[in-house]
């Protein structure tokens, strides 16, 4: 275990600029636990945002560590605004995607640990996504269920990309989203609604994504004219990785531009919401 003073933590805020939107107060609070950083949002009833932070522990913070989210978590002022809903994201890259034709719970729960190795004290959640006629299946470290537990005693743990699968039917043509932690991707192909891929990716900087982009691409016969991207992140430094991958491709869409590097942030934070609505 390190100490905070071995950590150095690194934040980042945002507020609205909305007046009308601070009046009416936060409805619910949104609460993405991630390996080694903190996302903590405050939403309107209209599903805006009205503030915002993000804490990271750093290249030396391991992953959950204790002290860097006792830290975070004990100084955190969302949690004190009681009558506003509490609800956890944590990110799930051991994860899968099972057709409700062949998901039988406790079978879908042996098929992740026969692919993924998953430690005795790891979590198994479910989501169910009706627009695919499946059920995402995944796995989430301990820690994260003991954090929650202690912090903010929400009804359930929801992985962060669950959004990609649900109210996608008003997407048409070809259309991927892409989400961005510090350290993986979470990407989705689909035409007019109808997913063709789902690929979570391990990357260091934006051609590592642009190649899987590309290669599903060619896999699937799109011309790079047709794609239209879609781009969300849990920390403001993803709008460099974006800005980067603009030079492969033509259009996208990472937010409102008056928010800034906030902006894919805020879009995130918004799909999020929805989800929860």
């Amino acid at each position: 275990m390190h100490s905070t003073e071995q950590i150095q933590i690194r934040q980042d805020s945002y507020n609205t600029k909305d007046a009308r939107l601070t009046e009416t107060g936060v409805k619910r609070t949104l609460y993405l636990l991630l390996p080694s950083s903190v996302l903590v949002a405050g939403m309107s009833h209209g599903g805006e945002c009205i503030s915002a932070r993000y804490s990271n522990g750093g290249d030396h913070c391991p992953e959950w560590e204790s002290a860097f989210f006792d830290h975070v978590l004990d100084n955190e002022l969302m949690l004190r605004i009681r009558h506003a809903e509490k609800h956890v994201f944590t990110s799930a890259d051991r994860q899968l995607l099972i057709p409700d034709a062949v998901h039988q719970q406790e079978h879908s729960r042996h098929l992740l640990r026969d692919i993924y190795h998953l430690l005795p004290d790891d979590h198994i959640g479910q989501s169910l996504s009706r627009a695919d006629k499946a059920h995402l299946v995944f796995a989430y470290d301990h820690a994260v269920q003991e954090m929650a537990e202690r912090y903010i005693q929400p009804e359930k743990i929801t992985a962060l990309n669950l959004y990609q699968f649900l109210k996608t039917e008003k997407e048409s043509g070809y259309h991927v989203n892409c989400l961005l932690t510090e350290r993986i991707c979470y990407l989705t192909l689909r035409l007019n609604g109808r997913l063709l891929w789902h690929h979570t990716v391990l990357y260091s900087q934006a051609e590592d994504i642009t190649y899987h982009i590309l290669h599903a691409c060619r896999e699937w016969d799109i011309p790079m004219e047709k794609l239209h991207l879609e781009c969300t992140a849990t920390f403001p430094g993803a709008m460099a990785v974006i800005d980067r991958m603009r030079d492969f491709f033509t259009d996208i869409y990472a937010g409102v531009g008056t928010d800034g590097d906030w902006a894919p942030v805020i879009y995130l934070l918004q799909q999020l919401n929805s989800c929860v609505s």
